[in-house]
């Protein structure tokens, strides 16, 4: 796989909220303005603060390089036309603080590196896992302990900038968590009719389909979805597995939450039947 369209620079509130350390973006002589914008942004930033534990807006703080005028005045530059940088062979650290709204003492703070043409995040704190966690903590009384470690574990991999070791954990959710519980569902509610064998044969993608009743329906539209992830642990390198990452875990999100919603459905029935039965019950 050809490299010419991996890692392309993201719009300026991924590239500080979503995207991993150590991602390296390409860069070509043409995207110096972009660079600019996202080096020395000087637009909010949306992010969850962990210190607020609420989403907010950021404010950025001015880290534009300063040009002087006569009389002794510096004034920071409005453009890239004034930035004394070649983003090709410069090398440079920059670091970029944001400031919560709702508390002017909450920080954001990145340190990015432009190096041989590439421009990546090599630090930032709060770290990423830690702000992502907070996406995930309405899935953990679904997933259980375990299963939602494997999912933090993932995250904290992928902040620290590993790519193929987080696609392993994200795969290992999709099978012990999401396939395993549809085999045996399925098994139970087919009986003498469930042909073991076949399923046992099958790839993961038949599986899927042969599951496709128990399973949730994203799952069984798009079952390229496990084929992605266990094509990155085989075949992708960590760059690859990095960009693609932000996306996977997305889509199973949107997994999670129609399990949540079913599970949460099928408690809410059994709780109402049971205050139905309560009421028949005293009225005989």
């Amino acid at each position: 796989m050809t490299n010419q369209h991996i890692n392309e620079l993201p719009a300026v509130n991924e590239f500080y909220v979503s995207s991993s350390l150590y991602t390296e973006y390409n860069l070509n002589a043409e995207e110096k303005d972009e660079v600019f914008k996202i080096v020395f942004n000087m637009k909010p930033i949306d992010c969850f603060c962990i210190d607020c534990s609420a989403y907010s807006v950021f404010a950025p703080e001015e880290n534009r390089p300063h040009i002087t005028h006569e009389y002794g005045m510096g004034v920071a530059i409005s453009s890239s036309n004034k930035w004394d940088a070649n983003i090709l062979t410069d090398f440079s650290i920059f670091q970029k603080d944001y400031t919560c709204s709702r508390d002017s003492s909450h920080k954001l703070i990145f340190l990015l590196q432009l190096k041989g043409g590439k421009l990546s995040k090599i630090g930032q704190t709060p770290a990423l896992a830690d702000i992502a966690e907070q996406d995930i903590r309405k899935y953990k009384k679904i997933l259980g302990d375990n299963n939602y470690h494997e999912l933090s574990k993932a995250i904290g991999l992928f902040a620290h900038g590993v790519g193929v070791g987080s696609f392993v954990y994200l795969r290992r959710i999709i099978e012990n968590y999401i396939i395993k519980p549809a085999y045996e569902s399925a098994k139970q509610r087919i009986g003498i009719g469930w042909d073991d064998n076949e399923y046992q044969k099958s790839r993961v993608k038949e599986k899927i389909a042969l599951l496709k009743t128990d399973l949730p329906v994203f799952l069984v539209e798009n079952p390229v979805m496990y084929s992605i992830i266990s094509k990155g642990i085989h075949e992708l390198d960590e760059n690859e597995c990095r960009e693609y990452f932000p996306i996977l875990k997305d889509c199973l999100e949107f997994v999670l939450t129609d399990l949540k919603a079913k599970k949460e459905t099928d408690q809410k029935r059994k709780d109402m039947q049971a205050s139905l039965n309560k009421i028949a019950g005293q009225l005989k």
